[in-house]
């Protein structure tokens, strides 16, 4: 890859290792805005334990998660996994799970 080429991930955490809260970032194809894209957090064992969505208002999307549950309550330090889901109204797609580590 040449220097001045640009190398972009479809999905990343921007804090990772996490402490107190991270930044979930998705790119997305033109053909998805005005879809909504759902951040889900996972177990290793595959318990979601997280998710929030949010509409597609451009290529890229952003989300806040401040280590909690759906309940609110701090997750216990570990490794977890993470995806998004995006769906339009014409199609749908999920990306491949990443890790976070929260310590």
């Amino acid at each position: 890859v040449g220097s001045n080429e640009l190398i972009s991930r479809p999905l990343y955490a921007t804090v990772n290792p996490a402490n107190t809260s991270t930044k979930f970032v998705a790119q997305t194809s033109e053909e998805h805005i005005g879809g909504v894209a759902t951040f889900e957090v996972y177990t290793l064992l595959g318990k979601k334990i997280w998710s929030m969505s949010k509409e597609i208002l451009s290529n890229t999307v952003t989300i806040d998660w401040h280590l909690t549950n759906n309940q609110g309550t701090a997750i216990p330090k570990g490794l977890y996994l993470y995806r998004v889901v995006i769906e339009s109204p014409t199609s749908k797609e999920e990306i491949d799970a990443e890790r976070i580590i929260i310590y």
